[in-house]
């Protein structure tokens, strides 16, 4: 074997990759479209298309392309940049694709955990990010997909940074591919968010911004679900909220709602008293607070939007 020249002892990434074997360059195309981020290794067979592909982290830690961060891998230091320019970032949206649409799909089955999920919140919110910014047909859908099904799982495993993040992802992937429904989901999801952190002004406009877009599409109950949070963020912030009225002016049970609340108010009518539960992949609902009456009233429970 000829002595590396100058240039490839300098920048080794392409050198070493040329060797290894197929199914660890498909892995290393994967992390090159994932921003340097790695799945874990029981997500390879399924990403790279081989029942043994899960092998090929070995062979990617043998030769020091990757690097330990956290509970998972990455490429190291300077990797990324080489590999892109020895031409491994091309298709990079195609395999994005294909991990959210992995990742949608895993993350909805109802035997993995919210914990689970979470620690492979860098690898799903790299896919988002990629398929956001490329904006090729249908893959803004996808990563509307990933998020509505990843961000309930980071929100329930308490990952408040991949929360957020997912969400972003998700309400700009909807913007773009003209989903007013989700839409109005990830603005709603943001207000609960921003609600939770105390940011009561981030909160009442993302839950106004849901209301306004619901309302467009005559969503009674998502509309109901906005003024029950946006109650409770004018109980915190001792201001009342105005929002507009419904397209007639009632929730779907006929009982009007008031349009505008104060701290003194009761809670709607109609409260609930479930516990409340995450929303998951297959649980269209949206996420409600509701504030507690005087006498010991309404629990917080997931309306359906």
């Amino acid at each position: 074997v000829p002595l590396p020249s100058t240039a490839e002892a300098a920048e080794p990434a392409a050198l070493l990759a040329a060797r290894l074997s197929e199914t660890g360059q498909d892995t290393l195309r994967i992390a090159v479209a994932l921003g340097g981020e790695l799945p874990h290794q029981a997500h390879l067979p399924a990403l790279v298309g081989d029942a043994h592909a899960d092998a090929a982290l070995g062979e990617l830690i043998d030769c020091g392309l990757i690097t330990p961060a956290g509970a998972h891998y990455r490429l190291a230091g300077g990797v990324l940049a080489q590999l892109q320019a020895a031409g491994y970032g091309t298709d990079t949206a195609t395999h994005a694709q294909l991990a959210a649409q992995h990742y949608a799909w895993w993350a909805g089955h109802p035997s993995v955990t919210p914990e689970r999920i979470a620690v492979e919140a860098d690898a799903i919110l790299a896919a988002m990010g990629v398929l956001v910014a490329g904006r090729e047909a249908g893959h803004p859908a996808a990563a509307v997909l990933l998020a509505r099904t990843a961000a309930p799982a980071f929100a329930a495993a308490l990952h408040w940074s991949a929360w957020e993040r997912s969400l972003r992802y998700g309400q700009e992937a909807a913007r773009i591919a003209g989903e007013v429904a989700e839409e109005a989901y990830f603005h709603h999801e943001l207000g609960i968010l921003a609600l939770c952190t105390g940011n009561l002004d981030r909160a009442r406009a993302e839950l106004e911004a849901s209301i306004g877009l619901r309302g467009v599409l005559a969503d009674r109950r998502g509309t109901v679900a906005g003024r029950r949070a946006l109650a409770l963020v004018a109980d915190r912030s001792g201001r009342p909220v105005v929002t507009p009225p419904t397209p007639d002016g009632y929730t779907p049970a006929g009982e009007e709602v008031p349009d505008a609340r104060s701290e003194e108010s009761a809670s709607p009518p109609g409260g609930l008293s479930a516990p409340p539960a995450a929303a998951g992949p297959d649980d269209n609902t949206t996420t409600i607070i509701t504030r507690l009456a005087a006498d010991g009233g309404a629990a917080p429970s997931p309306v359906p939007p």
